[in-house]
Formats: structure tokens, sequence, C-alpha cells
């Protein structure tokens, strides 16, 4: 056990495993502007991280930022408009830094991205959960803001499995589950296959477990690792879950599956439940891992193949199969599910919670009761005759 508890540390715990709470108070901290909060080492500039994650044309012509500048000889001022051609012809001059700089300021007196969680539910037999933003973006004329979602798939850490762009500090990655019918034609207790994760950032991994979890036990049978191939990475997280019954947000609870009858027969192992073929599931991962780690890894250089003839040992190792955490599905409460969508930080089809539509409302709203000289929390919103001013706050 201890053994196991240093593996889970060193693989996931150790990132300080985020939870909804985290999520909350990460939008309370991702401020920056003249009227900052948090102390210095607390903060997420989320505007120079934005620029440096999309750069800085980009993210002019994103949020509509008119650049504007004295000629150094004669004086007169000139507006470069948010256009990729108007902004390269200043490319490699002076100016260009200036304008990194002026943008950032300006994106400082924008309305804070949103940190949230998103849901994409298939119903044909997949869902997506991962992170991503609520952008607030002025429009180029006219006294409006526009609420856009974006969705980051994957985060910048080093490593395999990468997809899309993030805004740089900002929790990202994604967790997609197909239904294990669908992809291997098992019943597998009405249960659903964790089968690619995207890399998250650290600290942030956990949580997309056990939201996705969460999902699984609202639509099936709980949610499972892949039926044939597992990293020891991976297989460290079940182990975990099966031998803590513990979860970000909550107890998890491990339901036994039993092997399908052909696999059954061929590797000379006993069903638990031979009447009943809902619970039948592939079981070739769980039976490597049962041999030994370096026939279940796959990532190992040295993997080793499940052997045609066994020894007498081998065959009491994989009849010892339902010890295994990758045996079972595990179900868990939607407690973080119900957390983040009394937030307002829930983007789910399947829940019924649209985010741009009810920031947008919102803002809307807000926009639409002000008064000149007036002074709104949003974070913040401040009109005057000529424009909109939004102060982070």
């Amino acid at each position: 056990m201890k053994k196991l508890l240093e593996n889970w540390n060193r693989y996931l715990l150790t990132e300080a495993a985020a939870t909804v709470d985290d999520l909350i108070r990460f939008n309370k901290k991702s401020v920056t502007g003249p009227n900052q909060f948090n102390v210095p080492d607390d903060m997420v500039d989320w505007a120079a991280d934005m620029v440096e994650s999309y750069g800085p044309i980009a993210v002019g012509a994103m949020y509509n930022f008119r650049y504007t500048y004295k000629e150094p000889i004669s004086g007169v001022k000139t507006t470069i408009l948010p256009q990729k051609d108007a902004i390269q012809r200043i490319i490699g001059t002076p100016l260009f830094e200036d304008y990194k700089k002026a943008l950032v300021k300006y994106l400082q007196s924008m309305p804070v991205p949103k940190s949230i969680v998103y849901i994409d539910h298939n119903h044909r037999g997949s869902f997506t959960v991962g992170y991503g933003a609520i952008l607030f973006i002025p429009r180029s004329r006219g006294r409006a803001i526009d609420v856009h979602l974006k969705k980051f798939e994957s985060s910048k850490r080093p490593g395999r499995m990468g997809k899309g762009i993030p805004i740089v500090d900002f929790p990202a990655g994604s967790i997609k589950s197909i239904h294990a019918k669908k992809m291997y034609g098992d019943n597998c207790s009405d249960g659903y296959i964790s089968s690619y994760t995207y890399k998250t950032k650290e600290g942030w991994g956990p949580l997309l477990y056990s939201i996705s979890m969460e999902h699984a036990s609202q639509i099936g049978g709980g949610l499972m690792s892949d039926r044939d191939l597992v990293s020891g990475d991976a297989k460290r997280v079940w182990d975990y879950f099966n031998a803590n019954k513990k979860g970000v947000g909550g107890p998890v609870i491990p339901n036994q599956m039993d092997i399908t009858q052909g696999e059954a027969n061929e590797f000379s192992v006993n069903q638990i439940t031979p009447n009943n073929k809902k619970d039948d599931c592939g079981q070739k991962s769980t039976l490597k891992y049962a041999l030994g780690d370096e026939y279940g890894d796959w990532t190992k250089d040295d993997e080793k193949k499940i052997p045609s003839l066994l020894t007498t040992d081998e065959r009491d190792l994989m009849s010892q199969w339902t010890k295994q955490s990758l045996s079972k599905t595990y179900t868990k409460t939607p407690l973080n599910i119900q957390k983040l969508a009394k937030a307002n930080l829930l983007h789910s089809n399947f829940h019924d919670l649209d985010l741009e539509k009810f920031y947008q409302d919102k803002i809307n709203k807000q926009l639409a009761n002000l008064k000149v000289g007036d002074n709104l929390r949003y974070r913040d919103i401040k009109e005057s005759k000529i424009k909109i001013k939004i102060v982070s706050g």
C-alpha cells in the first residue's frame, strides 16, 4: 500500500490535485490591471499569457485593438486597425514592440476570461470533459461585448497527446470517453472507457477524471480503463481509485465486471457470473497486468506478450484477475458537476447549461442598465459618453 501511494503521489497527487474550489479561486486570482487584489506571486497575468499563446497579431484582431502612435518626424497621429496586413508592416520596427506593450495594457482593461469546464455529450456513445474559457470580446463598433467559449483541449505541457492551444497558465486538457459496447462490442456493465486523455495542466488532471466518472455514472455504468492497452501511469490512477475508494470531490465506488466467455475459454480462467451477460467485458489489459507490469505496460520498451503456453504459476496469477483495478468500472455521485453548475462554470448540452448564452445575457443586462458615470462591478464595467471601459477588479 505504501508503494502504491508513493506511485500515486509521484504521478498525480504531487500535482496538488485541483478541485472545483480551486477553479473558483483561480477565477478570482487571474486578474491584472490597476485594481489587482492578490499578492504578485499569486497573480495570473492573463493578458500577457494570451499574447504569448496566440501571438499579438491574432489577439489584436480578436479583441478589435486599434493602435494609435505618433509619427516620429511629423508628430501626426496614425491609427492601425486590427488587420493582419496593417500590423505586419510594422513587424521588425520599434513600433511593433510598443504595439505589443500597448496591446497587453489594453487587454488588462478588458473583462478577465473565466476558466470553465465543458462536457461535450454525444448521444451516439461518447463524451468529452475538458477545460476552457469564456472570453468577453468588445465589438469593433457599438456599445456591446460578445461572449465566446474557447476549448483548451490540451495544455502546453511536454509529452504525448497534445491538441489545440490554451491560454498559458490557464487550466487545460481533456478526456474523451467512449461507451464500451460501441468501442469493443461488449456490454461491460453499460460503462464508458476513458479512451483519449490529452495533456492536462499540472494539478488539473484528477478533477477531469472525477468529472468524467460522474458523467459516466449519470448516463451509464461508470468509467473504466481501456480494455486492451493501459500505460503504467494510467494503471496507477485506477489502482488508487480501487484501493482508496477516493476521488476528487467525493468517494468512488468500484464495481466488479466479469470476463467474456470467449476470453475465459482462451485464457482458461473462470467467469464470475456465467448466467449474466450484462457485466461481460473484455479483460485483456487486466490479464496482462495480472501476470505483471512487464506484460501490461505497453509503454515499456521490453514489454512482454502473454505466452501461448502458460506455466502453472502464470495460470495461477491470471486466475486472480479480479484483484486487478482494471477489471472494474467506477461510479461516483455528481458532486463536482453540481458544484460547477451552481458556480456557473459548467458548459454542457446534456445538462442544458449554455455558458455563452448565460454570460451574454448577463452582460447585456448590465450594459443596458448603465448610465453615464455609473460604476458597475462586473469586473468592472464603466461607461463614458464615448466608449465603454472595462476595469478588472
